[in-house]
């Protein structure tokens, strides 16, 4: 199992959370890629990853 603490960045006027790169390779997230997430109970419940380039989708 993979495990990180990162904490929220201002990012413009935004906020964000930076990925460690380990998860980015084993998600096979790239730059451009989508991330849809669903809450329920306050809690994230279902996360949609949208390739960029190919525009395939799933679910983790």
């Amino acid at each position: 199992m993979l495990h990180a603490d990162r904490k929220v960045l201002k990012i413009g006027n935004s906020l964000g959370v930076t990925f460690p790169i380990e998860f980015l390779q084993k998600l096979d997230i790239h730059q451009g890629d989508e991330i849809q997430m669903e809450l329920e109970n306050n809690q994230i419940a279902r996360v949609l990853i949208i390739h960029y380039f190919t525009k395939k989708h799933r679910i983790i």
